[in-house]
């Protein structure tokens, strides 16, 4: 993973089609594919087998890994954007961020008792219905949306978020028997 995040890192400096960039990538590659071959033979692999065979745990992880996306977005590039073509200042570009995690906060706390009550696919399913309902109407109301209609809307995101990675934690926890 290292030789893969330097040269996308230096591919900015080094150019794609340079050697030592091509180099990093076709090593990246050759060692994420033999990863897997090494670690299934191993009775002591970093990643246990037959847990990445649980289909159940697989798909919570992957999930996450899309969900997550969201919640990296805005509390990384949300505030860029705020500050280089809204020209906020710090605490104004900060603000619809500290709204998102409000929505997240409200119900990330007792998302995971809800989830052993409904089960955690409703609780996923309702979350990403959530979240993308939201996402595709603050799209359609474009970039010039008023800093309270935003706020709003990042709050029922971060609603959103707030109800998915507390089930879909506990239903990995269920489905890899720990």
């Amino acid at each position: 993973l290292i030789s893969l995040m330097i040269s996308v890192d230096q591919s900015m400096i080094w150019t794609w089609l340079n050697w030592k960039t091509l180099s990093l990538l076709i090593g990246a590659i050759v060692l994420l594919t033999i990863f897997p071959a090494i670690e299934r033979g191993r009775s002591n692999a970093l990643v246990p087998y037959d847990l990445m065979r649980n289909s159940s745990f697989m798909c919570a992880c992957l999930v996450i890994a899309c969900a997550c996306q969201v919640f990296f977005i805005i509390n990384l590039y949300l505030p860029e954007y705020f500050e280089k073509f809204r020209a906020y200042d710090p605490l104004q570009a900060g603000l619809p961020v500290a709204a998102f995690m409000l929505g997240f906060a409200m119900v990330s706390f007792t998302s995971g008792k809800l989830s052993e009550w409904l089960g955690a696919k409703p609780m996923v399913t309702g979350g990403l219905l959530i979240i993308s309902a939201t996402m595709v109407l603050l799209a359609l109301l474009g970039p010039d949306i008023a800093w309270y209609v935003q706020s709003a809307l990042l709050i029922i995101v971060g609603i959103g978020l707030g109800a998915i990675i507390p089930a879909v934690t506990t239903a990995a926890v269920a489905a890899a028997g720990l």
